[in-house]
């Protein structure tokens, strides 16, 4: 009886040590975003699409000069889970471009300039990795030739890792362990 009664206080210990994650944002498209369009001003909040899952995310969209320069969202990145790396990929029009990404201090994360019609890094995992917060990421036209205004699709890739929770330290465990086991002779 006393090693069912110490199985069941391990199990039920168990519960409140298990880390919990959390998953609400799929792929997102900019067809699928709020108001079917991305917002066209950095920090501009109606474009908050969630978190982050743990595994491979992908944002699209679409940028057509004149009127469609810039797009910008806020994305969170949850507890228990970092970014270690990310990607972007440009096809149409020739345009120079950037892409931003800033925390939510308005902190310059990283900002990149490059032509359309290729990949480039954003964030590698020589970088530090992004870990739990809401940031607002933007993409646009820095310049296109006059009287050819482009347009561009663009989409993201990128690898978001779960960070394993901490195990209770064993100093820190065996008193919780004989706590319980002291609660359970008393029984």
């Amino acid at each position: 009886i006393l090693m069912n009664r110490v199985i069941a206080a391990a199990l039920a210990a168990s519960v409140f040590v298990a880390p919990a994650f959390a998953s609400t944002m799929t792929i997102v498209s900019e067809s699928t975003a709020p108001m079917g369009d991305y917002a066209d001003l950095l920090g501009a909040s109606t474009n908050q699409l969630g978190s982050i899952p743990a595994g491979t995310a992908t944002l699209s969209g679409n940028l057509t000069a004149p009127n469609d320069n810039i797009d910008a969202l806020f994305l969170t990145i949850d507890a228990h889970t970092e970014l270690v790396s990310a990607s972007i990929t440009t096809t149409g029009g020739s345009a120079s471009m950037f892409a931003t990404l800033l925390d939510s201090a308005g902190v310059t994360v990283f900002e990149e300039f490059f032509d359309a019609n290729g990949t480039v890094d954003l964030l590698t995992l020589a970088d530090t990795p992004l870990q739990e917060g809401t940031y607002n990421f933007a993409v646009g036209f820095i310049s296109f030739e006059p009287g050819d205004p482009p347009a561009v699709s663009w989409t993201t890739n990128s690898v978001i890792n779960e960070i394993p929770a901490s195990p209770v330290p064993l100093p820190a465990g065996l008193p919780l362990l004989l706590a319980g086991l002291g609660g359970l002779y008393a029984l």
